[in-house]
């Protein structure tokens, strides 16, 4: 029997995922632009313009940190867990 990753068949539907995978990374990045814009907006009323900037920045840098740098999958499962119970 034929590989089915290497049938027509099999091509398209990678395909397909492919694509689907691309539309959620558009998503996620449309939902954290919107997340980002909201934030600011918080941000800015209550602790003004300049103060807002450097706020998000920060929560910016620090989310980038933990969530593509420094979380391993185990401490994501326990951080995840804690809130589960």
């Amino acid at each position: 029997m034929a590989d089915p990753g290497t049938s027509i068949r099999g091509t398209r539907q990678r395909s397909r995922v492919q694509e689907a995978a691309k539309g959620n990374d558009k998503d996620s990045s449309d939902a954290q632009d919107l997340f980002m814009q909201k934030l600011k907006m918080a941000a800015e009323k209550k602790i003004g313009t300049t103060k807002a900037e450097f706020f998000c920045k920060a929560f910016e840098e620090t989310h980038e940190k933990l969530v593509y740098k420094e979380l391993n999958l185990d401490a994501a499962k326990k951080f995840l867990s804690a809130y589960e119970s």
